[in-house]
């Protein structure tokens, strides 16, 4: 049997840098949908998972030195082939706050740097409300 290895990238600098100038403010679950869209019969099979993950950064409008950042994740169950409908959807946005003591510091920051600390951090920060959410509700 052949092990195959991949060496996760590195982490850009510009996000442990911003990392080392945020703290985290709050967690809050903006949207939640699911519906079951088909039953399938008994003994049909575990249905697939197909995930999609969305995250993006916005410096807050009102608040200096505050960075909103959002994390999605759409969940579809599909049935087993050859059928391969779609037996459920899950979907859920989470807003993580950040906020900076340095004002200088994040007036500085680039948009692209932002929005790259947003896509390592949030994931982090919001995935253990993701995952039991997503549990609780397929359950």
């Amino acid at each position: 049997m052949k092990s195959t290895h991949r060496t996760a990238p590195a982490i850009p600098p510009g996000v442990t840098e911003i990392g080392a100038h945020a703290s985290l403010r709050g967690i809050h679950l903006v949207r939640c949908r699911c519906k079951v869209v088909a039953v399938l019969p008994a003994g049909h099979g575990l249905p697939e998972l197909k995930v999609d993950i969305r995250a993006g950064a916005e410096r807050h409008k009102t608040l200096s030195s505050s960075l909103i950042c959002g994390f999605g994740l759409d969940v579809t169950a599909v049935g087993p082939k050859p059928d391969s409908v779609a037996v459920a959807r899950l979907s859920c946005d989470y807003a993580a706050h950040y906020d900076f003591a340095a004002d200088d510091f994040f007036a500085s920051s680039s948009d692209d740097d932002l929005a790259q600390f947003s896509a390592y951090n949030t994931s982090v920060h919001v995935w253990p409300h993701t995952r039991e959410l997503m549990h609780s509700i397929s359950m």
